[in-house]
């Protein structure tokens, strides 16, 4: 190959990583601006004790039930009970 066409396929190459890379980009400098300026605090969360699981993979049904009082989802039966009254 010649020199032109490597730089050629450089550059693009550059260009479509930056494309699809300038969103991670803003978003690192957002959180990090914030959490400099103690806007944001971050917090270790253990991953027993992540809710985002509870959308993301399919769990047994006492993490399931546990995860799901955490997030305030009640049954329809407690709702229909509060109605009632």
């Amino acid at each position: 190959m010649k020199w032109n066409t490597i730089r050629s396929i450089v550059a693009l190459v550059a260009h479509i990583f930056h494309a699809q890379t300038k969103h991670i980009e803003a978003h690192y400098r957002f959180i990090r601006k914030n959490k400099i300026s103690r806007e944001i605090m971050f917090t270790h969360v253990a991953s027993n004790d992540e809710l985002a699981d509870i959308f993301t993979k399919p769990l047994v049904k006492t993490k399931f039930q546990r995860l799901k009082e955490k997030i305030g989802v009640r049954d329809l039966k407690w709702v229909q009970h509060i109605c009632v009254l």
